[in-house]
This record gives C-alpha cells, structure tokens and sequence, in this order.
C-alpha cells in the first residue's frame, strides 16, 4: 500500500464508537497481531508475535500479559521519541 500525502493511513482513521462517541485510531498505535495456528483464548493464555506498524518493532507473547508489556512499552517509547514526521 503507498502511502500519500493526505492519506487517512499517515493520519490516522476516524471512528465512530456504539456510544455514538467520535475518535481516532493513529498510525503510531496501529499493531499487527498474528496468532499461533490453533490458538485458544482461554484465561490469559495467547500465543503468538505482535509487530508494530510504524516502527517494525516485533516481539513474540506466550500470554495476553506479555503481549499488554510489550505495547505498553511501545506505546511509551513512541512517546519519548521525537517523529522525523513532525515540524
């Protein structure tokens, strides 16, 4: 997919929640999540990898816990970091 000026993808996507609530699903908080094949959500038992969009970041989970650290951690780096996107 490219990726233009003024796309939605590079700004992020506007939602609409039930609650009738507008908001916002940016790039920087966009996860790709792949499940072990045959995969079972039972207690907090998931496996599989999880990427980050915008940075390539990876890592493999074997729990809904180590999957909520690893975007937890993103997330908060992103934060601290400085966009090569902004002014």
């Amino acid at each position: 997919m490219t990726r233009r000026a003024g796309s939605p993808y590079r700004r992020g996507v506007r939602t609409k929640a039930k609650d009738g609530r507008a908001g916002m699903l940016p790039p920087e908080a966009a996860f790709v999540l792949q499940l072990q094949s045959g995969a079972a959500i039972a207690g907090d038992r998931l496996v599989g990898r999880v990427e980050h969009v915008k940075s390539g970041r990876a890592a493999r989970f074997r729990s809904i816990d180590e999957l909520l650290v690893f975007i937890r951690g993103t997330l908060a780096s992103a934060d601290r970091k400085p966009s090569l996107d902004d002014p």
